[in-house]
């Protein structure tokens, strides 16, 4: 089965100009957060990824699809930071986080870090993070073929979208991006997976966590994987 490539039009620019802009959700609204604080330290901007996708030099994949990309060669680059990839994971995924955790104790911060806090940090367990200065390295030491397929993706598909500049720049000749991220695969839609956590819910923490699992249980449902 092969991969969707959604069609580049005024109907996928409209798309992306909104996944662009979405600040509502807590981790977007950290990682606009974390771009004020260090403009010198975010190297891509999202609309450059946007116009790579939107001319077809990066494709989009839908979450129904992932597995039928995988099955036609690429490998998943999964770039969400180390506590997201060990709760919850596709099978065979390689990791590079494009951002890692902030753990400097200086006033600004410490300052930063309570922003995120008051942004969801005890709601969805949010950390404060900064970008990974040696992801591209990272990269090309975990893919060092540069004809090899990578499908980027993220939780949600913001990240992603920051990360696939980075990948195409680097001479990656076919590169894709998962739309909506991890957040919309479901087991059906990847029946392999790893870690404690289903990926849909994966990037969900704190007390949010605690409720949903709540929520799941009532319907007869849980986020846990089966052992």
């Amino acid at each position: 089965m092969a991969s969707t490539i959604l069609t580049p039009g005024p109907a996928l620019s409209v798309q992306l100009r909104s996944t662009s802009r979405r600040v509502t959700n807590s981790k977007a609204s950290t990682l606009v957060i974390h771009r004020r604080a260090h403009p010198q330290q975010t190297s891509c901007q999202l609309g450059s990824a946007a116009e790579l996708v939107n001319a077809s030099k990066v494709k989009m994949v839908q979450a129904k699809d992932i597995s039928g990309s995988m099955e036609s060669g690429y490998k998943i680059l999964d770039i969400r930071p180390e506590w997201e990839f060990l709760k919850g994971r596709i099978s065979g995924s390689m990791h590079v986080p494009l951002f890692v955790e902030e753990t400097g104790n200086d006033p600004m911060s410490l300052v930063r870090k309570w922003v995120v806090m008051g942004y969801g940090g005890l709601w969805q367990g949010n950390r404060h993070t900064k970008e990974n200065d040696e992801f591209c390295e990272q990269v090309a030491v975990t893919i060092p073929d540069k004809a090899t397929k990578v499908l980027v993706l993220c939780g949600e598909g913001l990240r992603s979208l920051l990360a696939v500049e980075k990948v195409y720049e680097m001479g990656y000749a076919d590169v894709a991006w998962l739309q909506g991220g991890l957040n919309r695969v479901s087991l059906e839609d990847a029946p392999n997976q790893e870690g404690e956590t289903q990926v849909m819910f994966a990037g969900i923490g704190g007390v949010s966590s605690a409720i949903m699992e709540l929520t799941l249980k009532a319907q007869g449902q849980t986020s846990k994987l089966s052992k």
